[in-house]
């Protein structure tokens, strides 16, 4: 029985179709996979392997040679990323029929950097350049970003917001001139929170602890409820460890970072990770 359905048609009629099941399921598969990746550039999440890797956190040293902080993910506190993400564009100030342009990209299955370049290329003409600049530093396009915030400010040089968003996006070359900004916010506006947490934040990182803690006190003093990450760790290499731990606890709360959960286990050990930094009188008095 068995040797007359091998020898049959039937046993090779089955192998045909499982063969054209498999090329159908793989093909759809890959279908839904490039739609999906085409799909994430409008929606909220990030785009894996695309994306720089997200880092909304400070890198912080051992001791000081302090690098300067990764630009911030979120306006209203640079280092309380926004779980929400980035908006989708269908929130976004467009006219429906840049909605119904989307939808046709979204149709084409473009490959990503081609759909990426379409979709920024068409938001700039909807958008001021400030608001895709905006929308631009929320999805983690920081190259772009800087392109349309330093347009922003090209254009009205008076904005506080694109300032503020440019003094952000600064990079690590730019220290100087990140900080220079955050002063000029601040001479705009002396009680604006994040202007006194980028400073401070800069200070602190370019080993000026005793001069940042003034400003990150006076934001913390503002706004109760955004304790800047930076506050407790300037705390800390000062030497004033119960501030410290106050001000991590707090941040660490909102944060869940590893690195202030790192520093709140090594004070309360009796071990910080910062030590005060002798002056230099102390360096060079003789023992």
């Amino acid at each position: 029985m068995k040797r007359k359905f091998l020898n049959s048609g039937y046993l090779n009629i089955l192998l045909v179709l499982g063969v054209l099941f498999a090329i159908g399921g793989y093909y759809m598969f890959e279908s839904g996979r490039d739609r999906a990746s085409l799909s994430s550039i409008i929606s909220q999440g990030p785009i894996n392997g695309e994306n720089p890797p997200s880092d909304n956190l400070p890198k912080f040293p051992a001791q000081t040679g302090y690098q300067n902080p990764p630009a911030p993910v979120k306006d209203s506190h640079p280092h309380h990323p926004s779980p929400a993400g980035p908006p989708a564009v269908s929130t976004l100030p467009i006219s429906a029929e840049a909605v119904e342009w989307i939808e046709t990209l979204l149709s084409e299955r473009l490959p990503y950097g081609e759909s990426k370049e379409k979709l920024i290329a068409f938001l700039a003409d909807e958008m001021d350049a400030l608001s895709l600049a905006k929308y631009l530093r929320a999805r983690n396009w920081f190259d772009e970003a800087r392109e349309y915030v330093d347009r922003a400010l090209a254009e009205n040089p008076d904005s506080f917001e694109a300032l503020l968003l440019w003094c952000q996006l600064r990079t690590p070359d730019q220290d100087e001139e990140r900080e220079a900004g955050f002063r000029k916010l601040l001479e705009m506006n002396p009680n604006s929170v994040d202007a006194l947490i980028g400073l401070g934040t800069r200070l602190s990182f370019d080993g000026r602890p005793e001069e940042a803690i003034v400003y990150l006190e006076k934001a913390s003093q503002l706004d109760p409820e955004r304790p800047p990450s930076t506050l407790g760790l300037t705390y800390e290499e000062l030497g004033e460890y119960d501030k410290a731990l106050a001000a991590l606890r707090k941040s660490y709360k909102m944060t869940r970072s590893p690195v202030e959960l790192a520093h709140i286990r090594a004070i309360e050990e009796g071990n910080p990770l910062w030590k005060p930094m002798p002056n230099e009188s102390d360096a060079q008095s003789p023992k």
